[in-house]
């Protein structure tokens, strides 16, 4: 038996050495188990694991979020503030200057007149449709002691009543102000507790009421 083999016979039997291994259900079989590796050395490292990337969420949460909604917070109450200082502030005022002598006398008259009014009477003075504003104004501009038979509702009453006829616009103002911060408070709460309960696991979200109910 001869040993010795041509060319052809040689390129038509390759070696064993020379043979590809093969590859079960072709090429996307090889990458699909070769991303299967990739994914279990990520998963070993510990940085793709749901414990992982909670600390990952936690850390960024503790580094950049927490502290701008802090800020924010911060901001919101330095407004809130400003607000209820400048609320404060409005007072209400007499129409007419009370160094003019004949308006004085006018008003000393009118708490003297109320001071003996039935309190029924007094009411319909102050606190009609139409009041009288001589008098609105001698209640307003004299010490309670002074017109103690008005009380401390009706006198309050009289002042709001004051306040929004010469302060309308500032007040209005301020009170758009004040709704603006209530909101953005609320989206602020809600920010924060959806992000903690991002970070405990948790499914729903919360979601802001942002218009009010009865």
């Amino acid at each position: 038996m001869s040993l010795v083999m041509d060319s052809k016979s040689w390129r038509r039997r390759p070696t064993a050495s020379r043979r590809q291994p093969e590859r079960k259900g072709g090429l996307c079989d090889w990458s699909a188990r070769r991303n299967v590796g990739v994914g279990s050395r990520q998963a070993a490292s510990g940085r793709y694991t749901a414990a992982g990337i909670q600390d990952a969420l936690k850390r960024f949460a503790d580094a950049a979020v927490t502290p701008t909604l802090d800020k924010a917070k911060a901001e919101l109450e330095e407004a809130r503030r400003a607000v209820a200082e400048r609320r404060s502030r409005i007072k209400a005022v007499a129409a007419e200057s009370s160094n003019d002598p004949v308006s004085t006398m006018r008003k000393i008259e009118a708490r003297t007149v109320l001071r003996t009014m039935p309190r029924q009477e007094i009411v319909r003075i102050l606190a009609s449709a139409n009041p009288d504003p001589i008098f609105v104004e001698a209640v307003l501009e004299a010490q309670p002691f002074m017109v103690n038979n008005i009380g401390g509702t009706l006198r309050a009453e009289l002042e709001r009543t004051a306040l929004q006829r010469q302060h309308r616009p500032e007040i209005e103002e301020i009170e758009l102000i004040d709704n603006a911060l209530t909101l953005a408070a609320k989206v602020t709460a809600v920010a924060t507790e959806n992000i903690a309960r991002e970070l405990r696991g948790d499914d729903q979200p919360t979601r802001p009421q942002l218009v009010q109910t009865a």
